[in-house]
């Protein structure tokens, strides 16, 4: 199922990166038309507590102190391993990810919507949780993987993804992210 070359990998990769470049072209060309189409897919129920409690935790876990510390153990982990190539991976994953987020924040400067259940200082695109948690994610899925092995590979996928779109469901019912933000973050 999952049976990529590097260079078919590599070619996603690029692929990906050129959508989310034509993204943030549109949001710098469009932002009205974009936001006046986001507002269109924005929640409009109401909100229901347990979920509110689940999306607040997942907002708290998310920190960039706390994602530093646990790519640091991890980090630790894949040397004490010695899995450099992994470590290589998602230390390359993990700084591209972080330049092209703050990159894509202070070029766009989007505001986030006014309906926001948590107030934020920064800007509204992509959004950081949702970045981080795909990055990390899809990268332990990876190193996993590699160590482990083929056969859990499908799954251990199948879960990053879950993962990351669970964060990235969170970031919209507490409503601090339009849902191009999301979508280019998960990117």
């Amino acid at each position: 199922m999952l049976d990529l070359t590097p260079r078919q990998l590599t070619y996603l990769s690029i692929a990906m990166g050129i959508f989310v470049l034509l993204a943030t072209v549109a949001m710098l060309l469009f932002p009205k038309q974009l936001t006046k189409r986001d507002r269109f897919f924005f929640r409009k129920s109401k909100d229901q507590n347990w979920k509110l409690q689940i999306a607040r935790f997942i907002n708290n876990a998310i920190t960039p102190l706390k994602v530093s510390l646990f790519y640091l153990i991890v980090g630790l982990l894949l040397l004490w391993l010695k899995e450099y190539r992994i470590l290589g991976i998602g230390s390359f994953s993990l700084v591209i990810g972080v330049l092209a987020f703050w990159s894509l924040k202070r070029i766009t400067q989007r505001p986030r919507p006014q309906e926001a259940l948590i107030k934020f200082s920064d800007f509204s695109f992509p959004s950081g949780h949702t970045t981080a948690s795909f990055t990390f994610l899809l990268s332990l899925a990876l190193s996993l993987a590699w160590i482990f092995g083929a056969s859990f590979r499908e799954g251990l996928f199948l879960l990053a993804f879950v993962g990351g779109g669970i964060v990235a469901r969170s970031r919209r019912y507490l409503k601090v992210h339009w849902l191009s933000d999301v979508l280019i973050g998960a990117l």
